[in-house]
């Protein structure tokens, strides 16, 4: 695992680097206490990880230096793998990012996603990002 965390770690920079973004949210990290955050550094940002613990999963966000944010563990659902942080932009309203993966065989997902959702501040621009695993093409939406 560690060579294959090198060399995406590599990438990941390189992307950092090309793309100027001031986040970066990752999915099936399949980090664990093993890797450091050292390992994983890119300069000029800060790392926040929720990493699964065994085999596979995990998500992790990379926030730019210069870039005022808290972490949401308020949202981040034991049993989940929820990653939030509230992003703080002078004279913007609050922007909260979150970072799903959904393991293909967890059955109560969506369950757990709408109750995280609801516990979002109303003033907040959200912004999702992930793998949901879920093949939206068979879902009927009603709004």
């Amino acid at each position: 695992m560690k060579d294959h965390c090198c060399l995406k770690s590599l990438e990941i920079r390189h992307i950092a680097i090309k793309t100027k973004a001031a986040v970066i949210s990752i999915t099936e990290t399949w980090l664990d206490q093993t890797v450091t955050d050292a390992e994983i550094h890119i300069q000029n940002f800060s790392v926040i990880r929720k990493d699964r613990l065994r085999h596979g999963g995990g998500v992790c966000g990379y926030i730019r230096d210069g870039h005022a944010f808290n972490p949401k563990s308020d949202l981040n659902s034991d049993d989940a793998e929820f990653l939030f942080i509230e992003l703080l932009l002078p004279r913007n309203k609050l922007i909260y990012i979150g970072t799903i993966y959904r393991p293909p065989k967890l059955t109560d997902f969506l369950q757990k996603f709408e109750t995280v959702l609801k516990e979002l501040k109303s003033d907040c621009e959200p912004y999702i990002l992930g793998d949901f695993n879920i093949c939206f093409t068979n879902i009927s939406f009603t709004f």
